[in-house]
C-alpha cells in the first residue's frame, strides 16, 4: 500500500523530532552538570576571571556544544506544546517563529562567546 504524498514525511518527521529531543536531552545531562559545577563560583569572581575561564580550551569546546544543544532542546520542547495546544492555522507559524528565535538566540550567544574569546 502506497502512502499519500506528504504522509511519509509527516510520519518520519515525528520520529526525527523524537530522536532529536532524546539525543539533546541525553547530551544536556553531562553538559549541564559541567556548566553548573563550573559556573557556581564565577559570580563571586570578577570579569577578568570569567574571561580566563572562557579562554580555557575545555570550557570553550564544551560551551560550543552546550549552547546550540540547549537552544535546540528548548525549541523542540516548545514545538511539542504548540502542536498539542494550538489550532492549525496559527500552529505552523508559531513553530517557525519558535525555531527562528532559538536559532537567533543560539547564534547570538555563540557570537557573544566568540567576541569574549
Amino acid at each position: 500500500m502506497k502512502s499519500a504524498p506528504g504522509q511519509s514525511s509527516q510520519r518520519h518527521s515525528g520520529v526525527r523530532h523524537w530522536r532529536l529531543q532524546r539525543i539533546s536531552a541525553i547530551a544536556l545531562i553531562p553538559l549541564s552538570l559541567w556548566a553548573v559545577i563550573e559556573l557556581i563560583p564565577l559570580p563571586a569572581q570578577n570579569y577578568a576571571t570569567a574571561l580566563e575561564w572562557i579562554h580555557q580550551p575545555l570550557s570553550i569546546v564544551l560551551l560550543l556544544f552546550l549552547i546550540p544543544t540547549l537552544y535546540l532542546h528548548a525549541a523542540l520542547g516548545i514545538q511539542v506544546v504548540l502542536e498539542d495546544y494550538i489550532l492549525d492555522p496559527l500552529r505552523h507559524r508559531l513553530v517557525v517563529i519558535t525555531h527562528v528565535i532559538a536559532s537567533v538566540g543560539a547564534f547570538g550567544t555563540l557570537g557573544a562567546l566568540f567576541l569574549a574569546y
